[in-house]
């Protein structure tokens, strides 16, 4: 779960899974167009993006991302609780790296506060 004040286009912050070179994911609150979003960025063999607008202006955005076999699927809640699927993504079987992320495109100095993160293995 995190929190952020987003200040540029494209400002984001969420998770990242790293596989390899042509397989990233990133599932993460963003700032399109002044709007607060839901996203999902993931790149087997060309990039994809889904968005969906998050309803309620608070900086609040929970992520629950899970592995199933050679999927992920994110999950998202902009009260903490009340989590919706956005979407399934196939991510290749193999060991990855996962942690939290923060990126400004368009400059440097968006933040966020990242609480309770957590990695639970299944």
């Amino acid at each position: 779960m995190g929190q952020g004040k987003d200040t540029g286009q494209y400002d984001h912050a969420g998770s990242m899974v790293h596989l390899d070179a042509t397989n990233v994911h990133k599932y993460e609150g963003e700032l399109i167009d002044r709007r607060q979003h839901a996203s999902v960025v993931a790149t087997p063999e060309y990039s994809d993006w889904s968005i969906v607008a998050r309803p309620s202006i608070s900086p609040l955005l929970a992520l629950h991302d899970a592995r199933r076999a050679s999927d992920i699927e994110v999950h998202y809640a902009v009260d903490g609780e009340s989590f919706i699927l956005m979407r399934p993504t196939y991510l290749p079987d193999g060991p990855a790296f996962v942690g939290p992320m923060l990126a400004a495109p368009d400059g440097d100095d968006v933040t966020a506060t990242f609480a309770a993160w957590s990695l639970t293995p299944e």
